[in-house]
């Protein structure tokens, strides 16, 4: 079997130490890795180039009120904004959203208000949807060897998959 790319899906203690044992192994195909923060790279040394990860938002991003919030963030706390931050930041702002819309802090009333939500501009994507509840959003990937973004399908469409 030659692969040409592994994908790992792990929890965060394992999967820098699963880049450096394949660097130690001396595996050199891509790995595509659920959701690499800088943290794990940084864990992983030099063993993470090449790694490409799925990202649900970007600092840079030109979604509306995005460099707003970074720039307001990065004030605030002194350093820029993860996407734990960007997502909890968007959480409230839809939230506050439909309790404005429900005009009551009524639990029914803003959980109907929630699934009303339609058209709704945030940091993470713009025009997000949520038609009987369910979220839409745009997907991207990140590569730390280039340290670009882009989306997953200009990277996908030349791989052919195999499941192990």
């Amino acid at each position: 079997m030659n692969p040409e790319a592994i994908f790992v899906s792990a929890l965060p203690p394992e999967k820098p130490l699963i880049l450096v044992q394949a660097d130690a192994l001396g595996i050199s195909v891509p790995f595509i890795v659920s959701s690499l923060t800088n943290v794990e790279v940084a864990a992983a040394g030099a063993a993470a180039a090449g790694a490409i990860t799925f990202i649900d938002w970007l600092p840079t991003d030109d979604t509306p009120g995005n460099q707003a919030f970074v720039q307001n963030y990065s004030a605030t706390y002194g350093m820029k904004p993860n996407v734990f931050a960007a997502a909890s930041y968007v959480t409230v702002y839809i939230l506050a959203e439909a309790i404005q819309n429900a005009q009551s802090t009524d639990s029914v009333s803003i959980r109907d208000a929630l699934s009303n939500i339609m058209d709704f501009d945030t940091v993470l994507v713009s025009s997000l949807l949520m038609p009987t509840g369910t979220l839409f959003m745009r997907r991207g990937y990140w590569s730390s060897k280039t340290g670009c973004c882009n989306r997953l399908s200009n990277f996908v469409r030349d791989i052919q998959f195999s499941l192990l």
